[in-house]
């Protein structure tokens, strides 16, 4: 709170034309992208946005970023959504949308993250087909879950999405 405090400072005081970016941290990086985005600063979204993408991160480090650290998925989708919408930070949402995917896919053979894409086979049809490509590119590191589910199951609707994933796998 206090860094954002500094940069509004700065930028009022006509001192700096740009934020201080902190190319080093990306977690600070994306959430100060995250920030300024749902606040409709799209000057300064692009430029932590831009240093979040040349920071080296990782696609996977990425999704970590998201699914696993201090910022919640719903408030990164939320902030993606919106800088769809804006000229200036719809390049920068597209490729952090893309990579942060990308990083999920890879971490898809993780126990954990197979679990959590089958129980997404049972949701609205965006979450169906994440679900889909990230249990395609676990393989066969998802039978066994797949298996489970259908053997031990309760809910039927998951039961056969998870018979038609084993299928497609």
């Amino acid at each position: 709170m206090q860094r954002h405090l500094a940069i509004a400072v700065l930028l009022l005081a006509g001192i700096f034309s740009a934020p201080a970016v902190a190319q080093d941290d990306p977690a600070a990086s994306l959430e100060d992208f995250i920030h300024y985005t749902l606040i409709a600063k799209p000057d300064l979204a692009s430029a932590f946005g831009q240093a979040l993408i040349e920071s080296g991160v990782t696609d996977a480090d990425l999704a970590r970023l998201v699914d696993e650290g201090s910022i919640a998925t719903d408030r990164f989708d939320h902030a993606i959504q919106r800088a769809y919408r804006v000229p200036e930070l719809e390049d920068i949402a597209a490729d952090l949308a893309r990579r942060v995917e990308q990083g999920r896919l890879d971490l898809a053979r993780e126990p954990g993250r197979i679990d959590e894409a089958i129980a997404m086979l049972g949701g609205e049809q965006r979450a169906r087909l994440l679900a889909k490509r990230r249990l395609e590119a676990a393989g066969e590191y998802a039978v066994p879950a797949l298996l489970r589910v259908i053997t031990e199951g309760r809910d039927e609707k998951l039961r056969v999405a998870s018979r038609d994933m084993l299928v497609t796998i």
